[in-house]
């Protein structure tokens, strides 16, 4: 008999020892009467579980498989009373389309009959996308933690009908090739124990899920106080120390773009209570990483885009997929980046990255969307990797001259063998910028002009070459329009327009707000995915109540629009309403809308900004606004438990360090005066890089009567309060500096 491979091996042992975790105990009498009523009933046929049932399901993506021969159900609760009823588990395949590995596994299940035979007859299944339910995708992080496995989609898990994981299994690259091995072996395992121990198999997964979320609650355990300062300025120590001068690299920033680790490295070197030392050391990492960042391979040089991650150490091989998301964070940490170190490069890339984002991710209508769909990875290299002779045969001789010390391209290829220890890639190049175009101009002798002609006449040859190798699928945009990327868009314009005082990104920023509002905005509360044309809607999770308070406040500098602050009250309102547990943290799923037990909490960030760490900010401010004691028990409980976390772990609780620089500033200042007054010299104060973290309003009688603000007087100011005391009022720029410099009254 021919050897399994290795890998099938290990998706055996893992799958079994998932299956196996629990080891039993004693059932409570009306627990088990429940169950033998369960075993003893005979399955029911319920007819819309026999077919595809995507059709009307929020993303593109999941519409897309609507005709695939799977009976593929929408994740949603009926999921598992239908799996009660006709006694059968739950296979849910959580998937992101981003993913190359997921585009393939679908295709070739769906012309494997035998698959889709046993998938049908066995099982109740649900493809799940976790850009329409990102708490799957954290939930999937937890159990593959739990096997020592990185998260990857696809990730199979089966279910009990009482929603508690029985077995798991994230796929690797060649596990999804070998997709058919390796789910026929996880079936014959998992069908054999239901077949001849189905009361075990229920019972078990209780268990183990009751530990796991046992070990959940406790997995953040909260301390009696902290000193937040204390704590922030660790961070920014414990981020400085990371970074290498020499290669420019900053270790243990993971496969991801490090974006959230410049935008708080940005902001500790902008804070008047960082010391010089760290301020100098921060600012050394902000210019040599994000330099090392601009240059590398992951910064797209044909498109001016930036890949989703890398594919090993070092930035010469990235991950071949691309999505919006990146690309705005992208935006706001240059933004931020220039701010910190006073060069205005910066900007200027931050404007190029913004430009491609919208030429690749756009509708044609001003939204932007998901991502581009992946390309089959036998395409992808060929792509994106670069032979000389190839480059050769592609370019003129005076494109080529430019393209090779440009692009640092060599006869046995640019990726170094600690970066391709297979040598997988061997004789090809990765394209990153080698040298500037003066550089260039000086060492080819020739006109900087005719460099930029030539490299622009590169580019163009490149891209037409490589959209032929990826044929359809490599130009498709997810056209799927989530909240929390709708609200970050939002924020990457404000970002980028109040740095450069370019009024025409911040028109648009404003015109997107009101279009997220109209579009969003239901009698029954925020949605995540708006429904439409008969498609079922996704209510807002934990992370769109953050990113949309995030972008309502960060615009509201600009114009002052009392909307504005009345409508972010009524959204935390909302969000404590619907997420807050008892202890006063915050779920990412709203009750009536959770499915998986133990609920999922959004606490650090794994794929993107936390709910946590993005929410503490405009929490913060509104708390200054209002005084609320409901809002500091949430900010309390959350900085109890992630103050430990983050001088540890910078990396993957930077949005709360730049949240918490809110709460520190401690800083209210009230801007009066008539309705039309002009206040754009005490407003272009507050618009400074150093007083973004101020709370700031323009008293009106519009706004709501929780906030505890002064009463309009008609006489143009700005009042300064600290702690809840006023600090003074200035009717000056000059003299408000002076205010907000000045120590507070307690001090």
């Amino acid at each position: 008999m021919r050897p399994r491979p290795i890998f099938t091996l290990l998706s055996a042992t893992l799958f079994l020892a998932a299956l196996l975790l629990a080891t039993g105990c004693k059932k409570n009498k009306a627990a088990l009467e429940k169950e033998d009523r369960y075993f003893r009933t005979a399955p029911e046929t319920i007819p819309e579980v026999h077919q595809n049932r995507l059709g009307s399901e929020p993303t593109a993506f999941l519409r897309s498989q609507a005709g695939a021969p799977v009976h593929w159900q929408p994740w949603a609760p009926e999921l598992f009373e239908h799996a009660l009823r006709e006694q059968k588990t739950v296979f849910a395949l959580a998937v992101n389309g981003n993913f190359p590995a997921t585009q393939e596994l679908l295709e070739s299940l769906s012309i494997n009959p035998e698959l889709v035979r046993i998938l049908n007859t066995y099982y109740i299944c649900s493809l799940v996308d976790i850009h329409a339910n990102p708490e799957v995708g954290l939930f999937a992080t937890t159990l593959a933690s739990e096997l020592g496995r990185p998260i990857r989609f696809p990730t199979m898990i089966w279910l009990s009908h009482e929603k508690h994981p029985i077995a798991w299994l994230p796929l690797s690259f060649p596990e999804v090739r070998n997709f058919s091995q390796v789910f026929s072996q996880s079936h014959e395992m998992l069908l054999d124990r239901w077949e001849t121990q189905p009361r075990y198999v229920v019972r078990n997964s209780g268990m183990d899920n009751s530990k796991r979320a046992q070990r959940l609650a406790t997995g953040l355990p909260r301390v009696d106080e902290i000193n937040l300062r204390e704590t922030i300025h660790k961070a920014a120590r414990q981020i400085s120390a990371l970074y290498d001068p020499t290669s420019g690299e900053l270790d243990r920033s993971g496969g991801l773009v490090p974006f959230g680790i410049l935008q708080f490295a940005s902001v500790a070197a902008n804070d008047a209570a960082t010391s010089p030392a760290i301020r100098k050391r921060l600012v050394e990492m902000l210019k040599g990483h994000t330099d090392l960042l601009l240059k590398s391979a992951v910064h797209d040089p044909l498109d001016g885009g930036f890949f989703s991650a890398r594919r090993t150490r070092g930035w010469t091989l990235p991950v071949f997929t691309k999505d919006s998301v990146t690309q705005l964070e992208c935006v706001i940490a240059l933004t931020l980046v220039a701010s910190a170190t006073g060069d205005e490069k910066y900007l200027m890339h931050a404007q190029e990255v913004l430009t491609a984002t919208e030429t690749q991710f756009s509708d044609g209508q001003g939204r932007l969307g998901l991502y581009q769909y992946a390309a089959p990875e036998d395409k992808t290299a060929a792509a994106y990797l670069w032979s000389r002779d190839k480059l050769v045969e592609l370019l003129s001789p005076d494109e080529f001259a430019v393209a090779e010390k440009s692009f640092g391209i060599t006869s046995l290829g640019n990726i170094p063998i600690e970066h391709d220890p297979k040598r997988s890639y061997f004789r090809l190049n990765s394209l990153h910028r080698e040298m500037t175009i003066p550089e260039l101009a000086l060492e080819l002798e020739i006109p900087a002009a005719a460099v930029t002609e030539r490299l622009a006449s590169v580019r163009k040859r490149l891209l037409v070459h490589r959209q032929e190798l990826l044929g359809e699928k490599g130009n498709r945009i997810e056209k799927t329009y989530p909240l929390s990327l709708m609200a970050r868009h939002v924020a990457a314009l404000t970002s980028l327009g109040l740095a450069t005082n370019n009024q025409e990104l911040l028109k648009r920023a404003r015109n997107q707000l009101d279009a997220v509002r109209k579009t969003f905005v239901l009698e029954g509360g925020l949605m995540r995915i708006a429904p439409s044309e008969g498609r079922r809607g996704i209510p807002a999770r934990g992370n769109d109540y953050a990113t949309l308070l995030d972008a309502i406040f960060n615009l509201y500098i600009h114009d002052l629009n009392p909307a504005d602050l009345t409508w972010a009250h009524g959204l935390a309102q909302e969000a404590l309403e619907k997420l807050k547990t008892e202890e006063g943290l915050l779920r990412e799923t709203p009750i009536k809308d959770r499915i998986l037990l133990p609920a999922s909490h959004s606490s650090q960030m794994v794929f993107g900004s936390s709910t946590w760490g993005l929410i503490y900010g405009p929490l913060a401010r509104l708390n200054l606004l209002t005084g609320s004691e409901e809002l500091a028990a949430a900010l309390t409980e959350i900085e109890l438990r992630l103050a430990q976390s983050i001088p540890q772990n910078t990396l993957s609780h930077s949005d709360f360090g730049i949240g918490a620089m809110t709460r520190l500033a401690d800083t209210l200042v009230c801007l009066d005066g008539p309705a039309e007054a002009p206040l754009e010299e005490l407003q272009g104060v507050l618009k400074e890089p150093a007083n973004r973290f101020l709370t700031v309003v323009r008293l009106d009688p519009t706004l709501p009567s929780a906030f505890s603000i002064p009463e309009q007087s008609g006489t143009v100011r700005a009042l300064v309060m600290r702690g809840g005391k006023l600090v003074g009022e200035a009717s000056t720029a000059e003299e408000l500096r002076t205010l907000l410099a000045a120590p507070s009254p307690s001090d």
